[in-house]
């Protein structure tokens, strides 16, 4: 059976869900969701420790020993510029504290120096494109999904405040996901095509082509509760 492939533009929806210290989704009432279209970008940085470098050499000046071992991949460092304000967001990224109205879930969100540690999963996607763009048997639209399973120790960017738009960015950086982050968090829909893996390749970030369609933003902001 041939591959999948095609080309990706642009973002759809943006997904974050919280997450505890070991990297498994919360559940129950204490869980939180947030599906936005309201960010400009998602840049990642893969880390990589560089190879053991073995050099010695002979008398007359030759190498005598030249052996470079392999890089090894680390963690990847995760950006994430929102160009809409959504207090439930910066809690589940940052650990911030929510700022509370009478009859409104948050207003705002406040930093500070006691921010709880803020665990989460990033995920997104983008429709392909040109002559992929569809699936040849059902016609339906493909896309590409993006998935970081484990997203911790995230610090707001600098930003300023001018005549013009305002954009927050979180830095953000990876850890080692759980098992239990599976095939993603919630009941009913997958965009993959089974559990990630924990034991021999360690999963860090994936993509998958998919003709899942991605959960449509609400019209309101705030979070709402995994299910």
């Amino acid at each position: 059976m041939a591959a999948q492939c095609g080309a990706a533009a642009q973002g759809t929806v943006l997904r974050v869900v919280k997450l505890d210290a070991c990297g498994s989704p919360v559940t129950g009432a204490s869980s939180a969701v947030v599906v936005t279209e309201g960010y400009t970008s998602i840049a990642t940085e893969p880390q990589y420790e560089d190879g053991d470098q073995i050099r010695t050499k002979k008398a007359n000046g030759r190498m005598c020993i030249n052996r470079q071992g392999p890089n090894q991949y680390v963690n990847a460092n995760v950006n994430i510029a929102l160009c809409v304000l959504d207090p439930d967001a910066s809690v589940i990224i940052t650990g911030s504290r929510l700022l509370l109205a009478s009859s409104v879930t948050g207003t705002g969100a406040a930093y500070g120096y006691n921010n709880p540690e803020a665990h989460f999963s990033l995920e997104t996607w983008q429709s392909l494109t040109g002559p992929g763009q569809c699936d040849p048997v059902t016609g339906a639209q493909r896309y590409v999904y993006w998935a970081w399973p484990h997203v911790w120790n995230a610090k707001i960017g600098s930003f300023t405040i001018e005549n013009g738009p305002l954009e927050m960015t979180a830095e953000a950086m990876t850890l080692f996901p759980s098992a239990l982050w599976g095939d993603g968090p919630g009941t009913g829909t997958s965009w993959l095509p089974g559990p990630i893996d924990t034991t021999d390749y360690v999963d860090d970030f994936l993509w998958n082509i998919t003709t899942t369609p991605p959960p449509t933003a609400p019209d309101v902001c705030g979070a709402f509760l995994l299910t």
